[in-house]
């Protein structure tokens, strides 16, 4: 059986908001275009955070399961977010997620129409819960270890994380002087 997972994020001050107080399975919420996921987009766009994807088995898991945050919300995964609440993407741009601390990017514009991604669903896993996640370092969740890349399991659990938007145009090549493109490398494939 899988974990259930928390997200905390943890701002520059040191305030912590935690999404699902009931927790989800990895599954359930953890690709591109799901409200929960465009709704974590939203809360780090043009912000820096620290992000982890907390499994109910984690070492750690007191800090989001034991504790109860004034800050949180408890929507579950299938409930209609307002539009204010997620990221309205525009479509004239391509949206990156940027780690400030390994100095990576992840054009997700790009990432998501990637054909050699897609599940049998269609759909393309989001990179956030693959690399924020924090659990056993045996324990898979609802993925098996097969599916997964584990060069970048959980390794990026902590890093100051976000996300920005940039013309269609732009020239990738500036960005790439101070950053790794990790677009084209899959964190889950079956």
């Amino acid at each position: 059986m899988g974990q259930y997972y928390k997200v905390a994020l943890v701002d520059n001050e040191w305030h912590t908001k935690v999404i699902t107080p009931d927790g989800w399975k990895l599954l359930e919420h953890s690709y591109y275009g799901n409200n929960t996921m465009r709704r974590i987009e939203k809360l780090i766009f043009k912000q820096w955070m620290n992000l982890m994807w907390i499994g109910d088995y984690a070492q750690c898991a007191s800090l989001v399961w034991k504790h109860t945050f004034e800050d949180t919300e408890a929507k579950w995964y299938d409930e209609i977010y307002t539009d204010d609440e997620i990221l309205q993407r525009d479509s004239n741009k391509d949206y990156y997620l940027v780690n400030h601390f390994t100095k990576e990017f992840i054009n997700m514009t790009k990432q998501e129409m990637n054909e050699e991604l897609k599940d049998r669903l269609g759909w393309v896993i989001h990179p956030l819960p693959i690399l924020c996640r924090v659990d056993w370092d045996f324990w898979w969740g609802d993925y098996t270890e097969d599916m997964l890349n584990g060069e970048y399991l959980w390794r990026r659990a902590w890093d100051i994380i976000s996300v920005y938007e940039l013309p269609r145009d732009y020239d990738e090549q500036f960005v790439k002087e101070w950053y790794h493109d990790k677009t084209n490398i899959y964190f889950f494939k079956e």
